[in-house]
């Protein structure tokens, strides 16, 4: 993302960002910077329900985890999602499964102590990765279960073991979870709970205030081993109504909001001191259907609720054109493993009503849960496809 000038720039969809303030760094324009830096102020939709960063991976804590906390190694998201350097400064493939890391030396945690090998091996060992009790709750295993150790060579090199060969070693330790907290703080918390309401992280700033569904405040970390904070702090105001967030935008009340479908891009274009940015995240929405339902169990019936959805009209109708549709459950920036020519999901209506009538489907109601929009555009999604659905002779109904 670029510099943004906060006096044109106030504007961004959390919708469509990458992760606005989660997978990037807040910079200010170089004015800001050289004369007096000032809080930024964040409205968005939800308070995460954690500050450490192994234990789970939702929308509002991915907004706030990688201001407080650094990775090992980083994904470029201006370039493609590119690796680069981040708490080491360079690393080297030994074989299959392990990858040799070089520290940097100059990293001070948020309570002064320094960043050793010794943090790094707790961070990603399982006293920490498995989550309170090692009960391994934590989201990070979803894609950290396959490191075995970390061999600590001496305080500022270490060489991290997988389980069997991982060509994907070094995304992982990019990857949501990865994050190194100081263990030095951990110990001293205590308890889970101690330390989860005051972690210690590196990042550019560290957090000084919460308070439960109200605000976040961080306060800018000036050793940041990155280079001095651009702003003094962050404060984010947790306003769940979309309305509430845009007039506080609007009335000057807050520079960044998130979470904004398209439909209303057009009244913030208008204004010409806001602007929206961002781009398509790393993700993808899917559907999840449960095989144990009497009508969901054929797979006649789950493959023709796919084939009745139009994706290039939803994504047309309901986000201005502006997603890809995946080809699979995959991604351009996975690089060399990315699969080009992969086919996507198939749109064939008239496939659909025979697929259903082979399956004997009488018109039974098909029960679809969803969360009220957590994500921008859930709902009128959910009716979208709804609508299609009805249209081959499918009977659903939101929950």
């Amino acid at each position: 993302m670029p510099p943004i000038d906060l006096t044109r720039r106030q504007a961004l969809t959390g919708a469509l960002a990458a992760s606005m303030l989660g997978s990037t760094r807040i910079n200010a324009a170089e004015g800001d910077v050289k004369n007096s830096r000032r809080r930024l102020r964040v409205g968005m939709s939800g308070f995460p329900n954690t500050f450490d960063p192994a234990i789970a991976t939702d929308t509002a804590i991915r907004r706030i985890m990688p201001q407080l906390f650094d990775t090992l190694i980083a994904f470029d998201h201006t370039h493609g999602m590119a690796l680069r350097p981040a708490l080491a400064e360079r690393w080297e493939r030994i074989d299959a499964q392990s990858l040799r890391l070089s520290l940097r030396k100059d990293v001070i945690f948020h309570d002064g102590s320094p960043l050793t090998a010794e943090d790094v091996a707790f961070s990603l060992g399982p006293d920490h990765l498995l989550g309170p009790g090692r009960s391994g709750i934590s989201e990070a295993l979803q894609s950290l279960d396959r490191l075995r150790t970390v061999e600590i060579v001496d305080p500022y090199t270490i060489i991290v073991h997988a389980q069997g060969g991982d060509a994907l070693l070094e995304q992982r330790l990019a990857a949501w979870g990865s994050e190194i907290v100081s263990k030095q703080a951990f110990t001293a918390a205590g308890s889970w709970e101690r330390w989860t309401a005051a972690p210690v992280g590196s990042g550019p700033y560290r957090l000084v205030g919460h308070k439960l569904d109200v605000h976040i405040t961080l306060a800018g970390h000036n050793a940041y081993w990155g280079g001095r904070p651009p702003f003094d702090g962050v404060e984010y105001r947790i306003i769940p109504e979309l309305s509430a967030r845009v007039n506080g935008l609007l009335a000057g009340e807050l520079d960044l909001i998130t979470d904004i479908p398209p439909d209303q891009f057009a009244g913030i274009h208008k204004r010409p001191d806001l602007e929206v940015l961002g781009g398509a995240v790393q993700n993808i929405r899917s559907l999840v259907l449960d095989q144990s339902d009497p009508v969901l169990k054929d797979a006649r019936i789950r493959r023709a609720m796919s084939l009745a959805l139009d994706r290039k009209l939803i994504v047309e109708s309901l986000w201005e054109n502006r997603l890809p549709i995946p080809n699979g459950y995959q991604l351009p920036s996975y690089g060399e493993g990315y699969i080009e020519d992969f086919p996507p999901l198939a749109y064939d209506p008239d496939k659909a009503r025979e697929l259903l009538a082979a399956a004997g489907y009488m018109g039974e109601r098909i029960t679809y849960r969803l969360l009220n929009n957590y994500y921008p555009n859930q709902v009128s999604g959910a009716q979208t496809m709804i609508e299609m659905w009805r249209a081959v002779g499918l009977t659903s109904k939101c929950r």
